[in-house]
């Protein structure tokens, strides 16, 4: 569900909830606030308790009201003038998500620029970065450097042993970014018990950046007389299974469910997967995709395995816990089937991450007879003929993972 819909209050409602369901701490130091069209600021409490915040308990502060007018209503904020001062610094920032997060808080002085690599792909969306020592919020100073940190392009500022400020265009975005390094601050705190970590050059990382599609023309023509809907229900059913058994988060994984030679449906970029809707999904025919939509950036890879693979109707990229050592290392996993209940045989094939930039050796390489692939610093990919059958195969797998 996309929530660029709902009203400012709504919007943060929904964004405090997904925090807490993250296990992101929102009652320690956190804020979350919008801007609307007209310049007013719409902020959360100082005690943001995401389980009882209620629409009346957004506070709202006019762009007319000067300093003084606002330390006379002694607002339950004190938040405010670090947010007022970097939406001033920047008209593009529209959202600020100010969290504290304990897997931060525990990688400490270590925190480092070089742990965004470590899951590269996850990286490409986050923007702009700035790691800084943890402030007194309210300091003159610390407000006017994270502002002036804002000033050329909307940024995320990590906080050694604290958590992160999120500057966005959105709150879905600027929760977005903050997932995903929330989900790379994990994975490099699990990096620390291996013996063998896959690590890539930046000239890798690049090579497959720019592989990946960024722009689609948009398809035209008249609306198609097949009815979709079966095809929508099993990718929300799919998408809504894979978030709520924690194979993915929020925004995370890749899914998407064939309709003919030519057509598939799969998930778009900045959509969270806990309530997917129709409207969530991009239509992809024949290398062109459906007006105003963003496919995952995957899509060459799941056209790819369509082509190449005419009994598979169904594609999931996924990435649970019990996975990450197994995606980080590069080491398959050994399983034993406790009974012949599991649909899941042992053959995992691994491929480096730079096969992302090669969608054909990933075709190539994926089959029925298989459980899945394993891209090292990427995720587990798995295709079945049914939703059904690829559901059963992803809980085996996982399952499995776990025992």
């Amino acid at each position: 569900m996309n929530i660029s819909a709902l009203i400012e209050r709504e919007q943060l409602l929904e964004i405090a909830e997904r925090l807490n369901a993250l296990k992101l701490n929102v009652n320690l130091q956190s804020s979350l606030s919008v801007i609307d069209n007209d310049g007013n600021i719409w902020i959360t409490p100082d005690e943001l308790w995401p389980q009882r915040l209620q629409g009346n308990d957004i506070l709202l502060f006019s762009d007319e009201e000067s300093e003084k007018e606002i330390a006379k209503k002694k607002p339950d904020s004190s938040y405010l003038a670090l947010h007022r001062a970097i939406y001033q610094k920047n008209l593009n920032v529209r959202a600020i998500i100010q969290i504290n997060s304990p897997t931060i808080t525990a990688i400490g002085d270590e925190l480092s620029y070089a742990m965004l690599n470590l899951m590269p792909y996850h990286t490409f969306g986050i923007g702009t970065i700035s790691i800084e020592q943890t402030p007194d919020f309210n300091k003159a100073g610390f407000i006017k450097s994270i502002a002036d940190l804002n000033e050329e392009e909307p940024a995320t500022v990590l906080l050694r042993n604290f958590g992160m400020i999120a500057a966005s265009n959105s709150l879905e975005n600027a929760l977005l970014q903050i997932e995903r390094i929330e989900h790379i601050a994990k994975a490099s705190r699990k990096a620390r018990t291996l013996t063998e970590i896959k690590s890539y050059s930046l000239d890798t990382i690049e090579k497959v950046d720019q592989a990946l599609p960024k722009e689609f023309v948009g398809l035209r023509g008249r609306k198609p007389s097949i009815d979709f809907t079966p095809f929508y229900r099993d990718l929300i059913d799919l998408t809504q299974t894979a978030f709520f058994n924690e194979w993915i988060t929020f925004y995370g994984g890749s899914f998407s469910v064939r309709v003919d030679e030519l057509t598939f449906f799969m998930t778009s970029q900045a959509t969270s997967r806990n309530q997917s809707v129709q409207s969530d999904f991009s239509i992809f025919k024949g290398g062109k995709v459906d007006s105003s939509k963003s496919p995952d950036r995957t899509v060459n890879i799941h056209q790819e395995i369509y082509f190449q693979n005419k009994q598979v109707n169904c594609i999931a990229f996924i990435e649970p816990d019990s996975l990450i050592s197994a995606i980080l290392s590069g080491q398959k996993p050994e399983y034993t089937k406790p009974n012949n209940s599991y649909k899941f045989n042992n053959k995992v094939e691994i491929l480096p991450f730079e096969a992302l930039a090669d969608p054909e050796k990933i075709a190539n390489a994926i089959s029925l007879r298989q459980d899945g692939i394993l891209i090292e610093n990427f995720m587990y990919l798995c295709v079945d003929k049914t939703v059904s059958n690829l559901v059963n195969r992803l809980f085996s797998l996982v399952s499995l993972s776990r025992l």
